[in-house]
């Protein structure tokens, strides 16, 4: 081998070394900033778990509100029953004591003073029992105005939830995104590895034939 040819491959080996040199080190910056959007993805699931985590707390919240408001009205639902039921009563009890009235009054022509005193019971019986009435109709308005509450509420959690599996559905997506990317890096890796591996040995088989 001539000098000149000596120095050829001398000058080829160079070049190829600093190449080298210069892919390592695109590499190593590919590398590097793999890395920081990797740290930046899992930040941003980091605080995407913790936002999930406290709407979930807070519909949980909800949930259990829901549920009280729910066995409050059920329990008030309960006692307008028992109400309506007394006044049933009171009005059954009313009409066998006008019935009773009307009976005495065909044959008690001189107990006007005591019948007109029952006529004044019986009128109060009827205004406690207009009264009652009264009180239970607000009591249904406001169990009313409950179901409606109750039912916006629900609406109202309905659409929390739908917005949280979209925002799931997001996470998952960049998810799969950067697994793709990093499969990508590790196949130039390997890439990178083989014509590495590759070029030592030829290096090493043509001083071997020195």
């Amino acid at each position: 081998m001539t000098n000149e040819e000596y120095e050829k491959k001398m000058e080829f080996i160079i070049e190829h070394q600093a190449q080298f040199a210069s892919d390592i080190q695109q590499l190593r910056e590919t590398q590097a900033r793999t890395e920081g959007v990797v740290a930046q993805t899992e930040q941003l699931l980091t605080r995407l778990v913790n936002v999930t985590f406290e709407g979930f707390k807070d519909v949980n919240a909800k949930i259990d509100a829901l549920v009280d408001s729910q066995v409050r009205l059920t329990e008030a639902q309960a006692r307008t029953d028992q109400e309506i039921r007394n006044t049933n009563g009171k009005i059954d009890a009313l009409v066998d004591s006008q019935i009773r009235l009307t009976e005495a009054q065909s044959g008690l022509t001189e107990s006007q003073s005591g019948l007109t005193e029952s006529q004044s019971r019986l009128t109060e019986s009827q205004s406690r029992s207009d009264a009652n009435l009264r009180n239970m109709e607000t009591k249904i308005d406001a169990l009313a105005d409950s179901q409606i509450s109750l039912t916006d509420s629900q609406r109202r959690l309905t659409e929390a939830q739908s917005r949280t599996d979209e925002n799931l559905g997001d996470v998952n997506t960049k998810i799969l995104r950067l697994t793709d990317a990093q499969s990508r890096t590790d196949e130039s890796l390997r890439n990178l590895i083989t014509v590495v591996d590759r070029y030592v040995r030829e290096r090493r088989n043509g001083e071997s034939g020195r």
